[in-house]
């Protein structure tokens, strides 16, 4: 849903930039670059989490079980997965490069 979001802002951004004059169509292909690496991203994250939280058999989830139950005590851990999942962790430094070079900052 971040992500989503995310997009959201970033198309209206972009058409916003475009529609006022304040650059051209190659605004949106930027909106573009930007934008699909991060929902690539997320999307394979999500898979792989996926399969690791599906395991079938009874050793490979236990083997799931006793490596969350270490990394869980990480604090970083648990922050950098949920900033992963919701395409936060990469979004930040890319938008607002984006942003920035739009902007004329």
């Amino acid at each position: 849903m971040n992500a989503g979001i995310q997009d959201g802002v970033a198309l209206y951004y972009a058409l916003s930039v475009v529609c006022t004059g304040q650059g051209d169509d190659s605004v949106l292909d930027q909106y573009e670059r930007t934008r699909r690496p991060i929902a690539e991203r997320v999307v394979a994250f999500t898979d792989r989490l996926t399969k690791v939280a599906t395991q079938r058999t009874p050793g490979r989830r236990a083997l799931r079980n006793a490596m969350l139950g270490l990394v869980g005590h990480i604090p970083a851990i648990p922050r950098l997965l949920a900033t992963e999942l919701a395409g936060l962790r990469f979004a930040i430094s890319a938008s607002s490069g984006y942003y920035q070079r739009h902007r004329g900052a």
